[in-house]
């Protein structure tokens, strides 16, 4: 990722920043309250340049300490021990290399990996398996498991919403059930029992 001024690494730049944190407060997130403090002016202003926007942006960061928020208030299908702070339902999206192209034949206007923000793309699966997969591993130590599917259809054209009807689906929520180093090019293994 390169900075708003062309710096080489945009997130090392950042981790510079963070050490001169505010003092911790309560933001809202997804209309729910959450604990987080504040990165400081620079952090904003460097987002919100990145961002190239005229709105001001602010960069919290969650600490371990901090009270995380249950989503089982938003979704049922959570338990009562699940947590997430800042993500919309859960803290990884999982998308298929494969379920985008096959959308992709679906739509007037074709869209990338990126209008979905997900943070776990998956190649050499078939369309939609990963709807299927219960539980992941990903490399030798992470392991997923899936808890519903993306209710939402982001930064598309709202024409194309009638692909989905009413209830517009694509990707799959995980959370974490054993953590780890992810890398780039990873196997990703389906668990079965």
């Amino acid at each position: 990722m390169s900075g708003p001024n062309g710096e080489d690494d945009g997130r090392e730049d950042l981790h510079r920043r963070r050490r001169h944190l505010g003092g911790p407060g309560c933001d809202r997130v997804h209309g729910n309250e959450v604990q987080g403090r504040d990165c400081g002016e620079e952090a904003s202003d460097w987002v919100t340049s990145f961002l190239k926007s005229s709105q001001t942006y602010r960069m919290v960061y969650f600490e371990d300490q901090m009270k995380p928020r249950n989503p089982i208030n938003e979704y049922p299908l959570y338990n009562e021990n699940d947590q997430v702070a800042y993500p919309d339902l859960a803290p990884f999206l999982l998308l298929s290399e494969a379920s985008l192209a096959n959308l992709n034949t679906k739509l007037e206007k074709k869209v990338t990996i990126r209008n979905f923000r997900p943070n776990i793309v998956i190649s050499g699966c078939d369309a939609f398996a990963e709807d299927t997969w219960k539980e992941i591993q990903i490399g030798r130590e992470v392991i997923l498991r899936r808890v519903m599917p993306c209710p939402s259809y982001r930064l598309c054209d709202m024409k194309d919403k009638e692909v989905f009807k009413s209830s517009p689906l694509f990707g799959q929520f995980l959370k974490p059930l054993k953590r780890g180093i992810v890398r780039v090019g990873d196997p990703v293994y389906q668990i079965t029992y």
